[in-house]
């Protein structure tokens, strides 16, 4: 039976936990996480009363256009050797679905160990992320405009938390952090050195935080907020050349720092990460920052979602003239699909049809609905796909934190 975690279950979760993913717990840490788990939304697959398996539900602040939605980011997915390949996870995830749902998290995120299980139950593709490698010497003789650069510590939470939160507005799936995370995930994990970019001003345009590994200087956050902070940033960054040889660090997929470089620096490579779906299609649809088209359209949406029976179906969207968005889920008869062209010719409600996690990877911006047209991944006519890329976030997909 899956049931939310007890209280006295806590410990049986944290040792799956530890033996899952080969951690080595202090006492202090164990701890900390004992007491986390109290208030966490854990889920727990019983079998004769005993944890088999298990799976967090973290309640996250997503941005999405520039607009905070909430989200059920999947965590900690865990089973026991001798109760896998029983299905438990898979009765477990589609009973966050559920659970995620009634919570009012509209969109999920997860950071996978296979995209293709989780394909399987409707989480697509979030996004890629783009990873450098250079060698330091590469940024010397970048320009230092006005400004100064300064080392801090975790005490100057208050002067970095603005500047994240107005980084992560730029991009969909970027946290909102609150301080809880600032402490107990990002400073934890991440802080090693922090260093913070000020304009001429004085006021906070940016932050670094990294360590130095060796001849390698790590950069574990690189935030900036114009071209200037990113500039200095790089140049502090190169002032470490007589202790480093390598900076190495992460950037959205569409960065062009080596347009910076005369050269390519050493590496430049970009992967897929995360993976993301649609919770509540309706919901979700009607919570989303859809730009102004300067007119009402109304665009329909065939969904094949077999572990959420409330998305699968067909929805019919209108988008006013200001953006704002309703959508109800279509009664069979009420709307049969229309000719090859979606209706446009006619000047009805244009249609596009496919799998949620189609639709989960094209709504948080990863590709575009011509594109998914085109490769046969989304059923529908180029018209009514060019409507509906009008009316999407121009933001790119990115995340920096780990779940």
């Amino acid at each position: 039976m899956i049931r939310r975690l007890r209280e006295q279950d806590c410990e049986a979760s944290l040792e799956l936990t530890e033996f899952s993913f080969r951690l080595n717990l202090s006492a202090a840490e164990r701890m900390r996480r004992l007491e986390q788990m109290k208030t966490d939304y854990v889920l727990g697959y019983y079998e004769n009363d005993i944890l088999a398996a298990k799976l967090v539900i973290l309640p996250f602040r997503m941005y999405l256009g520039g607009k905070k939605l909430d989200m059920g980011g999947i965590a900690s997915v865990a089973t026991w050797p001798e109760h896998r390949r029983k299905g438990m996870v898979g009765k477990l995830i589609t009973h966050s679905l559920q659970a995620m749902r009634e919570q009012g998290q509209t969109v999920s995120v997860l950071n996978p160990f296979s995209f293709v299980f989780y394909r399987k139950y409707g989480w697509g593709y979030f996004g890629e992320i783009k990873r450098y490698k250079y060698a330091v010497s590469r940024t010397t003789a970048i320009p230092v405009p006005g400004g100064y650069v300064e080392r801090k510590s975790r005490r100057d939470l208050a002067v970095i938390r603005d500047v994240y939160e107005a980084f992560a507005a730029k991009y969909n799936g970027m946290l909102s952090r609150d301080d809880a995370w600032w402490e107990h995930q990002v400073f934890r994990r991440k802080l090693g050195q922090l260093a913070v970019d000020f304009d001429e001003s004085g006021q906070p345009r940016g932050y670094v935080m990294y360590s130095v590994e060796g001849t390698v200087l790590d950069v574990k956050e690189f935030i900036y907020l114009d071209e200037l902070s990113r500039s200095r940033l790089l140049r502090f960054l190169a002032m470490h050349d007589s202790m480093t040889e390598q900076v190495t660090f992460t950037a959205p997929a569409g960065d062009l720092l080596v347009t910076l470089f005369d050269t390519p620096p050493a590496r430049s490579e970009v992967n897929a990460c995360y993976m993301t779906r649609i919770v509540d299609m309706k919901g979700f649809l009607e919570q989303y920052p859809f730009e102004s088209d300067g007119e009402e359209i109304t665009l329909r949406f065939q969904v094949e979602d077999q572990q959420a029976p409330w998305n699968n179906g067909r929805f019919e969207l209108t988008i006013e003239a200001d953006g704002h968005a309703t959508a109800t889920k279509l009664e069979l008869r009420e709307v049969e699909l229309g000719s090859a062209d979606g209706g446009a010719a006619s000047g009805q409600a244009g249609w596009l049809a496919g799998p949620i996690h189609v639709f989960s990877s094209l709504f948080m911006g990863f590709g575009d609905s011509r594109s998914y047209v085109d490769s046969g991944l989304l059923a529908g006519d180029r018209k009514t796909a060019e409507m509906l890329d009008r009316l999407l976030s121009k933001q790119q997909p990115y995340i920096l934190d780990m779940f």
